[in-house]
């Protein structure tokens, strides 16, 4: 109920200009129900986390107030490289050494030069103390990211050239970067730099 609380305000007000739907009142009414409920059982918490987010920030013990289920969400791959994937639920876990951290399942397309589709992930935020900002978090909603657009651009250029790769056989192309294969006991990340030969 406290993420659909913005969607439940949105609605009474279009409710309250809409004068050519019938049950308008009777809606009005059980949106008010349901909004005040939420009030009852979220008050104190809406206005912290309100105050945080003017702020944009955050504590750790209200981070699932930020991480609503098909959020959008950004962080980093294996390779230091931008993501955004799309979160799936979140809860507070903790460790076998006692550390507690927020534990969120998350799911991004992706292809292995093969097959294109869904790939599952789990990603965590440590706990931190006090307030942070929300930018500076490992994992957090790309709608608090500094440069969206920027951001947006690159992702699909990127998306771009890997599905140019996709299902095409063979190809040979110029690449300066990184990649990663199996080591012995965990994935490698390596310097790669390639250039095509000139004839």
């Amino acid at each position: 109920m406290y993420w659909s609380r913005i969607e439940l305000i949105e609605r009474r007000e279009a409710l309250h200009t809409d004068e050519t739907n019938e049950t308008r009142l009777e809606s009005i009414a059980e949106l008010d129900v349901a909004l005040q409920f939420i009030d009852e059982e979220y008050g104190d918490l809406i206005l912290n986390v309100t105050q945080l987010l003017k702020e944009k920030k955050m504590m750790f013990h209200n981070l699932w107030t930020i991480l609503a289920p098909n959020t959008l969400i950004y962080h980093k791959d294996a390779l230091g490289n931008d993501r955004i994937s799309r979160l799936e639920s979140s809860r507070m876990a903790q460790g076998e050494g006692g550390s507690r951290f927020q534990e969120i399942s998350a799911n991004h397309m992706d292809s292995d030069g093969v097959r294109l589709g869904i790939v599952k992930e789990r990603l965590q935020i440590p706990q931190f103390e006090g307030a942070l900002p929300i930018d500076e978090l490992p994992v957090y909603p790309v709608e608090f990211h500094a440069d969206r657009k920027t951001l947006h651009a690159e992702l699909l250029k990127r998306g771009e050239i890997q599905l140019c790769f996709h299902g095409t056989g063979h190809q040979l192309r110029e690449h300066t970067g990184f990649g990663l294969r199996m080591g012995s006991n965990s994935i490698v990340k390596f310097k790669v730099c390639y250039v095509l030969p000139r004839y």
